[in-house]
Formats: structure tokens, sequence, C-alpha cells
């Protein structure tokens, strides 16, 4: 289905009308076996070059939360969780491959965090999607100050962090200082970009390792990816037939 952009759906000022087109998409993907959106996105749209700016709800901060907000709790009313993106200052398309941007805490907190901070304590969204630029010189990824103080601590948040398309840029997003972050999950479809090595004498990243085993099986488990299973289905290892043949 061919749902209108985010933009559209905010000029309708009708909450409403945007949770029930968030429980359509939850009904379609749900339709294809699928259980995770790598959607909404809801930065705030800074200014007119911003290449993603008909993703995004609103250059209004409460606007842009308000209908997120609606459109992630319908969506994950029908099981799914939604990876709310792009976490945080994603202003432009081009070249933002790790590009550092500069803020001050109160702008960030008070315009370009608001609608994720309000998704997650009004939606209880259980996704959220590293962006690819730094807050200053620190990958958002990477930033403990962003994952865990912000999204973890202070709001509360539980659920899956996963990075922006991983393979897309030279391996800045270091899986180490991003798993110590809080970050869980790699968008990654290139093996020899992010390696993991042998972490078993090395007790932070074991740690940090199990953290993110924990925030992806907490997710998994309270989403519809579950639907027919309960504590009395036994799970076996079995050889298929043309696995015998």
């Amino acid at each position: 289905t061919h749902f209108p952009v985010a933009t559209v759906m905010s000029s309708t000022w009708n909450k409403d009308l945007v949770y029930s087109v968030g429980t359509s998409m939850g009904d379609e993907v749900k339709h294809y076996g699928v259980d995770v959106l790598l959607a909404p996105a809801t930065n705030i749209m800074r200014n007119p070059l911003c290449g993603r700016n008909f993703e995004y709800y609103s250059e209004d901060t409460y606007l842009a939360g308000s209908m997120c907000a609606n459109e992630v709790a319908g969506a994950q009313s029908k099981g799914m969780y939604c990876y709310l993106k792009h976490l945080v200052l994603n202003d432009q398309e081009q070249r933002r491959y790790g590009i550092s941007t500069f803020t001050t805490e109160q702008a960030l907190r008070e315009l370009y965090l608001t609608p994720f901070e309000m998704a997650v304590k009004d939606a209880d969204c259980h996704g959220m999607m590293a962006a690819f630029n730094g807050i200053g010189g620190i990958w958002c990824g990477a930033s403990k100050e962003l994952i865990t103080n912000v999204l973890g601590n202070e709001w509360g948040f539980h659920g899956i962090i996963v990075t922006d398309y991983a393979s897309a840029n030279d391996g800045y997003m270091f899986i180490d200082a991003g798993l110590q972050a809080g970050t869980d999950l790699w968008l990654n479809t290139d093996s020899e970009v992010y390696k993991m090595g042998d972490v078993s004498d090395n007790a932070t990243l074991v740690t940090a390792l199990r953290n993110a085993s924990h925030d992806i099986l907490y997710t998994v488990v309270n989403s519809s990816a579950m639907n027919g299973i309960d504590e009395n289905v036994v799970v076996k290892k079995v050889l298929p037939l043309w696995q015998y043949w």
C-alpha cells in the first residue's frame, strides 16, 4: 500500500487517523510474515535542502512527536516493533557518513530529541536506529550519553538499538565502541567490514554483548514473532529430508 508520506499525515493534525495508518501498516507487514518496521523517521525539518524531508513529519517538535507516537502505537498494537530513525540530528542526505553535527544541549533536548522522547514515553517505542552522523566528534551509536544515559536511563527506553546501513561506510561505526555505548545490532551485509574476533578474555565486551542479546530477545518476545508460541512449545532440531537425501 502506498501510504501518504509523513509530511502529508502531519498536515491533517489528526492523531486518530495517523494511528489508523500505523495499524494498517502493522496488518499489512504481518501478512507478509514480517514483525519489524525500519520506520518511521522523525527528525526535524531543519532546512529545505534536507534530503529526507518527505520522510519527516514536521518542522514543529510537538507536532512531529505527536504524529510519530500515534503511528508507532498503531503499528505496535499489531505486534510490530518500529525502528525510529535517525537518532539524531540527521540533517542532510549527501555526505552524511560520519559527519560531525554541532548544537547546544538545550537545542538538542528541546527540539531534535523531543519527537523521539515522545515516541518512547507515549507509545513505548521498542526500536531505534542510530544515525550515520556524530554529535560533535562522536558517532551517535557510540555516544553513551545519548544511547545509555538519555535514551535508557532518562526516558526508560527498553528495546533494540540498530545502526543505520553499516556496510555503506568505511567501517567508522566501531563495534566495540557502539556495544559499550548500548547499541545492539549492526545493519551490515559485509562480514569483512565488522569483525569482533575473540572477546572471551574481554569482560567489558562480553558484558556489552550480553546486554545487547538481552535487548534483542526482550524486543522479539514482545512482538508478533511469538504468535502461536507459548511456554509449552518445545523446539526440536530435526534433519530435513533434503539433507538426509
